[in-house]
C-alpha cells in the first residue's frame, strides 16, 4: 500500500474520522452498558465496585497507551513516505514490547493489587467487590496490550473501517457476555471482568488474522533482523517514553477524581462514575477527529509538506469544534433522562443531577487539547506532550488545593481547568511545530 496523497477536505478527514469515532463510542458504550447492567441491581456498592476496578486498569492501560499513539505515529509516517518494510516494522516492534509489558503485568499483579488500593480507600464492600474484578480482569493484559497495537497500525495506515470492525467485535461481544453473565447467570461483578477477559482474546486472535491479510496483500518484507536494531528500537522507546509519562499525568488526574470520589461515600462515588461515562463518551467521540490528525499529520511530515500539514490541522480542528459544541448542548437537554437511563437507584439520580452543568461545558473548553494531542502524536513530537502535560497537573494539584473546600463542585472545576491548561501549554508549540516542516518537496 502506497500513500493516497489525498487532499485534505472536509470529506477525506470525515472518511478517516468517521469510522473512528464509531469505534471510539463502542468503548465508552460499553462502560455505560455494563454500569446499566450492574445499575439494575439497585445497589451502588457494586457500580462503585466496577468503577475503582476499571479505574486500576484504566491507569495501566491509559499509562501504556502510547502503544496505539506511538504505533500510529511511525505508521503514518511511513505511509507518507511509501515505506512498506518500515510500516511492517511499525507493527512488530511495538507488538513485541506489548507483549512483555503484558506479561511483567500478569506477573506483578499482587503488587499492583497492593499498590492500588493502598491509595483507594473505599467502603469495605466496594473494594471487596473491586478487589474480585481485578483478580479477573488482569488475565487479559497481555491481549489488551496487543490490540492496542493493533488499532494504531490499522490507524496510521488509514484503514479506519478495521478499526471499527475491531472495535466493534471487541465491545459488541464484552457487552453481549456481560449481560449473559450478570442479568441471566447473576455473576454481579465477576461477571463484568470475565465478559472482557473473553473478549479481549478474541479480538486479539481476529486481530492477528486481519494482520496476515495485510501482510499477505503487500509488496514489502519482514526483515526479522531489523525488528530488533538497537537504533530503531531506541527511537520507538524514545517516543514511548514520553507518551508514558504524559499519559501518567492524565491517569493520575483520572485516578484522583475516583479517589477522592470513593473517599465521599457510595452514592457520590456512584453518582461521579455515572457523570463521568459523559467524560469519556465526549473524549472518545472527539478523539475520532484526532485520531484522523495522527494520521493526516504523520503523512504530510513523511511527505515533507507544510501547506499539507497545516491544511489538515485547520480542516480537523473545525470539525471537532462544530463537534464539541453539539455535544455539549446535547448534554445540557437531555443529560438527566441519561442518568435515569444509568441507575434506578433514587439517591444517585439526585446526586448526578447537581453537577450536570459541568459535563455541558467540558466538551467546549476539552476538545482544544485533545485535537493538539493527535497533532502532536501524528508528528511524533512527544517530548512538548509530556511537558505540557507536567505542567497542567502541577496547576491541577493547585488548583484542586485551593479548591477542595467546595467539595465536588471544586473537583469538577478543577477537572476542567487541567483540561483548559492543556491546551493552553500545548498550543503554545504548535507554532514551532508547523515551522519545523518545509513550505514543500517535490
Amino acid at each position: 500500500m502506497t500513500s493516497t496523497c489525498r487532499p485534505i477536505t472536509y470529506f477525506s478527514i470525515l472518511s478517516v474520522a468517521g469510522p473512528i469515532v464509531l469505534s471510539n463510542l463502542s468503548t465508552p458504550l460499553l462502560g455505560i452498558i455494563d454500569t446499566g447492567i450492574v445499575g439494575q441491581l439497585g445497589d451502588p456498592a457494586q457500580i462503585g465496585a466496577v468503577a475503582v476496578g476499571a479505574m486500576i486498569f484504566n491507569f495501566i492501560y491509559w499509562g501504556l497507551g502510547f502503544l496505539r499513539m506511538g504505533t500510529t505515529g511511525q505508521t503514518a509516517q511511513a505511509f507518507g513516505a511509501s515505506n512498506e518494510d518500515e510500516m511492517r516494522l511499525a507493527l512488530f516492534r511495538p507488538a513485541m514490547i506489548a507483549f512483555v509489558l503484558g506479561l511483567l503485568i500478569v506477573l506483578l499483579q499482587p503488587l499492583i493489587c497492593w499498590a492500588a488500593f493502598s491509595l483507594v480507600t473505599p467502603t469495605s464492600a466496594v473494594e471487596s467487590g473491586a478487589r474480585e474484578y481485578f483478580s479477573i480482569r488482569i488475565w487479559s493484559a497481555p491481549f489488551t496490550l496487543f490490540n492496542m497495537v493493533l488499532l494504531g497500525w490499522f490507524i496510521g495506515r488509514q484503514q479506519a473501517h478495521l478499526t471499527l470492525l475491531l472495535q466493534l467485535f471487541l465491545n459488541g461481544t464484552n457487552a453481549l457476555l456481560d449481560a449473559v453473565f450478570v442479568l441471566h447467570m447473576g455473576w454481579g461483578v465477576e461477571g463484568i471482568a470475565t465478559g472482557t477477559v473473553i473478549a479481549e482474546v478474541a479480538t486479539a486472535v481476529v486481530g492477528c488474522l486481519l494482520v496476515v491479510r495485510q501482510l499477505g496483500q503487500g509488496r514489502g518484507k519482514i526483515d526479522y533482523g531489523s525488528i530488533l536494531e538497537w537504533s530503531a528500537l531506541r527511537k520507538t522507546l524514545t517516543v514511548n517514553r514520553h507518551l508514558m509519562v504524559r499519559t501518567f499525568f492524565i491517569v493520575f488526574v483520572f485516578a484522583f477524581f475516583t479517589a477522592k470520589s470513593a473517599e465521599s461515600g457510595e452514592t457520590l462515588l456512584a453518582a461521579n462514575t455515572i457523570l463521568m461515562h459523559f467524560v469519556l463518551f465526549t473524549a472518545y467521540l472527539l478523539d475520532g477527529f484526532a485520531f484522523a490528525a495522527e494520521t493526516f499529520v504523520g503523512e504530510a511530515i513523511g511527505m515533507g509538506s507544510r501547506n499539507r500539514l497545516q491544511q489538515c490541522i485547520n480542516v480537523s480542528s473545525v470539525l471537532s469544534g462544530v463537534t464539541a459544541s453539539i455535544v455539549s448542548f446535547g448534554i445540557y437537554c437531555s443529560g438527566s433522562l441519561i442518568i435515569d437511563l444509568l441507575t434506578v437507584n433514587p439517591e444517585v439520580r439526585l446526586e448526578g443531577r447537581i453537577y450536570l452543568d459541568w459535563l455541558a461545558v467540558l466538551p467546549l473548553v476539552s476538545f482544544w487539547c485533545w485535537q493538539l494531542d493527535g497533532i502532536f502524536i501524528g508528528a511524533l513530537r512527544t517530548e512538548p506532550m509530556q511537558n505540557a502535560t507536567f505542567w497542567a497537573w502541577c496547576g491541577f494539584m493547585a488548583s484542586w488545593t485551593i479548591l477542595q473546600d467546595h467539595g465536588n463542585h471544586g473537583l469538577w472545576l478543577t477537572m476542567t481547568l487541567f483540561n483548559i491548561m492543556r491546551g493552553v501549554f500545548l498550543g503554545w508549540h504548535l507554532p514551532s511545530l508547523v515551522r519545523s516542516i518545509p513550505q514543500a518537496r517535490a
